[in-house]
């Protein structure tokens, strides 16, 4: 059986923008064999939900955002909003991975996730069983890194 690298890139996406959109698009042109899935979180524990957007808007705007034939890499993955709140990405990547064993599935953070990935739900466990990618915030990035959070 042949293993599809899936690359789950988790938010709120309060609105999704181009900003995510790119970022996707780069790290898809530097991994060619990979799809990119676009994991929105009904309710991020680390963030108030007044500070959110309806739940199935923020779902709605991504699917439309990354609905372009030109973006056939990309998805938008609503398994979190099958799954208790608040959103759990340790428990979010279980269930991806048991529900498609072809796939070797893949978390991707930005730089400004490292300094809080921490306080994330049993972290360490994610960076046991998990690739995680990170990804340069607030430039264009030319290149992802598979640095290890420590």
């Amino acid at each position: 059986m042949e293993v599809e690298p899936t690359i789950l890139l988790p938010g709120s996406f309060n609105p999704i923008h181009k900003g995510h959109l790119s970022i996707a698009e780069n790290v898809l042109r530097a991994m060619p064999e990979a799809t990119l899935w676009f994991v929105v979180s009904p309710q991020n524990p680390l963030k108030s939900p007044s500070e959110l957007a309806a739940e199935r808007h923020r779902l709605q705007m991504a699917r439309i955002a990354v609905g372009s034939p030109l973006r056939e890499r990309m998805a938008v993955c609503g398994v979190e909003f099958t799954l208790p709140k608040p959103s759990l990405t340790l428990r979010t990547l279980d269930v991806l991975q048991a529900k498609y064993p072809s796939r070797r599935v893949a978390l991707l953070v930005g730089t400004d996730i490292v300094g809080e990935f921490g306080r994330w739900y049993r972290s360490g466990e994610i960076l046991d069983r998990f690739e995680v990618l990170v990804y340069p915030r607030g430039t264009e990035p030319d290149s992802v890194s598979d640095e290890r959070f420590t």
